[in-house]
């Protein structure tokens, strides 16, 4: 993002909790000539980019939803919002739903005023479309969102007044066909490249909006989990346009996708760049996700990846590169210098030989009979300080390993200086590979995801052994398993997780939180007799019983009672199903 938005930073900030409708955007310039030239435009422009990354979006709360909703995530079990999430247990209440939802559609007020102050502007009709182009490929970023959170949800797509403030649901059918309309608009004004100095700003191109289109067209077909479907074949119009354009590559090291300090890789189809400097937009998302005490700024460790996640990904690629960016085990404490563990790793103290010494310890996952899932039986004879730490410790967070993409070692206070990889093109692929695969041209839908794993392999040196190549010989199916598991793998604590686990609808979300409630870990914990209800104890999702209401139910999540509340065109009676 341009510096100008530094100029907004304040309003954000003061803005960000009021009433979603409060539509007007709060611009510090004359709005009546601020589209008379390209240097004030841009910087009305810069307002859509600073209401995304603000702590109601994508700065920490649409991470914190999308993470702690996932079905692949632990939080502490205290009943707050972050329980609610992780649990599959939303209310109407809960503050993180309402950021998100105030958040978006903050940032989508912003581009309806933009756009349409910028078409009433002096500037020329390319100018207003590259810039209006620009606002409608972030609104329809927020709507995509919008929808598959909550579904059917208000469409606006002009500016609010007093007498248009309520507004009432617009069926998903209607929402998606704004959203793809917008993404088509930016990808005929939106330049097919980009200038160097247009590179290290949060600028999208023609082929960033048509692998959107080609995202939102894999997630209808995926959604409706058949090869008949006709968003195939238009997810694979948009998605060739990008492939056969060969401007997006992946990073030939997966680590450095996720370091710090801003890069400008080719693999980022659409990123959000931020700074400690910039007070209110964020992000805080190592304030969010880091260990407690292990950054230069403050860090809370709110969301964890679960044990049955870890051990999913560990079990199946044990050497995998990706492992140790993705997951945080093992880090140090700025304060004290001590280091300090986490899931699969135990320490405590131990008497040898009559001297007390520090031991310690990691599940060998080599010898386990199913690496995915240890029995209480391999654990206790491996160690029995395991079954202790991660079935029956009750104050500490040694039990879950922290999800490590977007932590910053060098974090100021709440602020880190990580970039927001929104959008990447390993996503893409995996995506493309889905499509492909469904249109039965399993041939290139196995080139596809084999450029991902050969990554993941080469991210270390020498090369490991894991993730090996897929082949033709597997079938459709096992390959439509494949992909969805690999898009886990590969994008795990990442913004899109909450979509993930839904792609494929209840069928393949169960599978997803069965195998959290038969983990054998987490099951003896969650059902331990001598502990009763503690912030630090691993959960069942519906205590342990998964019903197909409990499942249609959290295919979205409840409009928020705030809205409810406000807006007198949204009843009880339209809330989502099961809430």
């Amino acid at each position: 993002m341009k510096k100008l938005i530094i100029l907004l930073s304040a309003v954000c900030f003061f803005t960000s909790c009021k009433k979603l409708l409060d539509e007007n955007p709060k611009y510090s310039i004359n709005s009546k000539n601020a589209f008379n030239s390209t240097a004030t435009t841009q910087m009305a422009l810069d307002a859509c980019y600073g209401y995304l990354i603000s702590w109601n979006a994508y700065g920490q709360a649409y991470f914190e939803l999308t993470l702690g909703a996932s079905g692949e995530s632990w939080s502490q079990t205290n009943g707050g919002d972050g329980d609610q999430l992780a649990s599959l247990n939303t209310l109407t209440s809960n503050g993180t739903l309402n950021q998100v939802w105030n958040g978006l559609y903050k940032a989508i007020g912003e581009c309806n005023a933009f756009i349409q102050n910028v078409n009433g502007g002096t500037l020329t009709n390319d100018q207003k479309n590259y810039y209006a182009a620009q606002a409608k490929f972030i609104r329809a970023l927020c709507y995509y969102n919008l929808v598959g959170i909550w579904g059917d949800v208000p469409l606006r797509t002009t500016p609010s007044d007093i007498s248009s403030l309520s507004l009432a649901r617009t069926p998903k059918a209607d929402v998606i066909k704004q959203v793809a309309g917008d993404w088509v608009f930016a990808a005929q004004y939106l330049p097919a490249s980009l200038n160097p100095t247009e590179q290290s700003l949060s600028v999208p191109t023609r082929y960033a909006a048509y692998a959107y289109l080609a995202k939102l067209y894999w997630t209808l077909g995926s959604n409706d989990n058949t090869s008949s479907s006709p968003n195939w074949a238009i997810a694979k119009k948009y998605g060739d346009s990008v492939l056969n354009a060969k401007v997006y590559s992946l990073e030939p090291n997966f680590s450095n996708l996720f370091k710090p300090v801003p890069t400008n890789s080719k693999e980022m189809i659409f990123k959000l760049n931020t700074s400690t400097n910039l007070s209110g937009l964020g992000p805080r998302l190592s304030w969010l996700l880091a260990p407690s005490n292990s950054t230069t700024g403050i860090s809370w460790g709110r969301y964890k990846a679960s044990k049955s996640l870890y051990d999913f990904f560990k079990g199946t690629y044990p050497d995998d590169p990706r492992l140790n960016v993705t997951f945080q085990s093992v880090f140090s404490n700025v304060k004290n210098g001590s280091t300090n563990y986490a899931y699969p790793y135990i320490s405590y103290k131990k008497t040898i030989n009559g001297v007390s010494q520090t031991v310690v310890a990691s599940i060998n996952y080599s010898i386990l009979q199913d690496p995915t899932n240890p029995t209480i039986d391999e654990l206790n004879q491996q160690d029995p300080q395991f079954v202790t730490k991660f079935t029956a410790a009750t104050g500490n967070n040694e039990g879950w390993a922290y999800y490590n993409k977007y932590v910053d070692p060098k974090a100021t206070a709440q602020l880190s200086n990580s970039q927001v990889l929104v959008y990447r093109y390993a996503d893409f692929l995996l995506l493309m590979a889905d499509v492909y695969n469904e249109m039965g041209q399993k041939d290139v839908a196995v080139s596809l995801i084999n450029q991902v794993l050969s990554r993941a392999r080469n991210s270390a040196s020498p090369a490991s052994v894991y993730p090996q190549d897929v082949t033709v010989a597997m079938s459709q199916a096992d390959l439509r398993d494949k992909v969805f598991n690999e898009r886990l793998f590969e994008l795990a604590g990442e913004p899109d997780m909450f979509f993930d686990t839904r792609s494929r609808g209840v069928e393949y979300f169960r599978k997803i939180l069965q195998r959290n409630n038969d983990h054998h870990v987490t099951y003896t914990f969650a059902t331990n007799p001598n502990i009763g209800r503690h912030n630090f104890k691993d959960r069942l999702f519906n205590a342990g019983n998964i019903t197909d209401d409990f499942l249609k139910k959290n295919l979205v999540l409840p409009i928020p009672q705030s809205e409810l509340n406000t807006n007198d065109k949204i009843t009880t009676a339209d809330q989502n199903y099961g809430y």
